[in-house]
């Protein structure tokens, strides 16, 4: 390695030390213009279809439409079906692909797996699944027996790619994504705690944990689909409706700081489409590179990791 990319990691390693600089716009632009990122060819995924969940704004709208730039089919769900084909269809106008949006609340695990059949009815392969659909609840809502932001965050995108499997096809060019946050350096993984009752609830926990477990699930599934990429990640911080929505006091305190949606979907893009990102598996990322994924916490054993998949596997399997 020459001396010139020696100095360039060794900046983009220091941007992550006090993690504000790293996670915001700076962080990106800098990262951007120092390795001379370029975007995916027009073209490139032609003939390969791709399911964004929660793809109708945000991270999740723009990261579809820079795969459907990319020559991809793209299905995005939202929870108002209405508004997912609508959506869907400027996406389409704009880019020339065919999108396709279906309506499914993923808090509910009765409408994962209807989402799951209705696709399978309408397509016979999926090349990119990218499990971007999550919200922060302000108040302890149960769905199907379990608190409503793990059965979204968790439960639903385990139950999703369990039944897809059969569609991902067994290549690198097949990418899994798991759209995790920087919340989940709070919380190490605890499945105990995935089950926690309305006793002290806090949504920002509930949440956090939920990230952590994403991150889990994307080793366990990188060991079960093997041949495929499946990879975690985290966006930095975006300006999104939800984050007005959930956080407005952070959102407005760091609003000149924050990421625009295009930005933060980058490394999604980015993830199922390079080459490079086929050549690993289970990673955590941020901004096109492997980042660490304990800081002050620990992220959790592998025993932990396996009463999750056992857990996800209880809980689905009735649906």
């Amino acid at each position: 390695m020459s001396s010139f990319q020696s100095t360039k990691r060794v900046i983009d390693a220091a941007l992550e030390i006090p993690i504000v600089p790293g996670w915001t716009n700076l962080g990106y632009r800098i990262r951007r213009n120092l390795w001379a990122w370029g975007d995916p060819a027009s073209g490139s995924m032609s003939g390969s279809w791709a399911l964004v969940t929660g793809g109708t704004s945000g991270i999740g709208r723009a990261g579809a439409e820079g795969l459907a730039r990319a020559g991809a089919g793209v299905v995005i769900t939202g929870r108002d079906p209405e508004r997912a084909q609508a959506v869907a269809g400027e996406i389409a106008r704009a880019t020339g692909s065919e999108v396709i949006g279906l309506g499914a609340d993923l808090s509910h695990l009765d409408q994962a797996a209807g989402l799951a059949k209705e696709f399978m009815g309408r397509l016979d392969h999926v090349d990119v699944v990218v499990h971007n659909a999550g919200a922060m609840f302000a108040g302890y809502e149960e769905h199907d027996g379990i608190e409503r932001t793990q059965v979204l965050h968790v439960l639903s995108p385990f139950l999703l790619t369990r039944r897809l499997s059969p569609l991902i096809p067994n290549s690198t060019r097949s990418r899994v994504v798991f759209m995790s946050s920087g919340g989940m350096y709070s919380h190490g993984l605890d499945v105990a705690k995935l089950q926690a009752g309305p006793a002290g609830y806090r949504g920002a926990t509930a949440y956090s944990r939920a990230k952590r477990a994403q991150v889990a699930l994307a080793h366990r599934f990188a060991e079960r689909l093997p041949g495929r990429a499946v990879h975690a990640m985290h966006p930095g911080w975006v300006d999104t409706p939800a984050l007005h929505e959930s956080l407005p006091r952070f959102e407005k305190t760091l609003r000149p700081l924050l990421r625009r949606p295009e930005e933060g979907a980058d490394t999604l893009i980015w993830l199922a489409t390079a080459a490079a990102a086929g050549t690993t598996s289970g990673l955590f990322w941020l901004d096109r590179r492997p980042r660490r994924e304990a800081m002050v916490i620990g992220a959790g054993s592998r025993a932990e990791e396996e009463a999750l998949w056992d857990w996800c596997e209880r809980i689905t399997s009735a649906y």
